[in-house]
């Protein structure tokens, strides 16, 4: 995640939810000290936070662009290891891999919602039982 995209988020917290681009950016003007990224600059951002869920717009009668942070999901991520000689799918049920996923994809700004990983057999003692 790039820094302008982390001032972004504190920013977006700070001004509160219901919030539009307009009010965000004064918002981080404030917090900036008044050298706060250019207004386009955070409308392009706040567009890829919306297109990866991160963020939420709420469009009001009047047609005005409302933003505020996206609930955290609280579904399962699916984690499957693929046998690279077979094909064989085995699915994984390992919360510590979900998690360091999740904080991958959000150094980038994104949300896993799937994974898959490649796996081969290098072990003769090697089980068909994941933990």
């Amino acid at each position: 995640m790039t820094s302008l995209r982390r001032v972004l988020l504190h920013g977006i917290v700070e001004a509160g939810p219901g919030m539009t681009a307009t009010e965000i950016w004064r918002t981080l003007g404030r917090m900036m000290q008044d050298r706060a990224p250019s207004l386009a600059s955070i409308q392009r951002n706040l567009n890829l936070f919306v297109a990866h869920g991160i963020v939420r717009r709420d469009v009001s009668s009047d047609r005005v662009l409302r933003y505020r942070i996206a609930p955290a999901r609280t579904g399962r991520i699916a984690i499957t290891f693929v046998e690279a000689d077979t094909g064989r799918t085995i699915p994984c049920n390992a919360p510590g891999i979900a998690s360091l996923l999740r904080q991958l994809a959000a150094q980038y700004g994104l949300a896993v919602q799937g994974a898959s990983i490649t796996v081969s057999t290098t072990h003769p003692n090697a089980t068909d039982v994941l933990p």
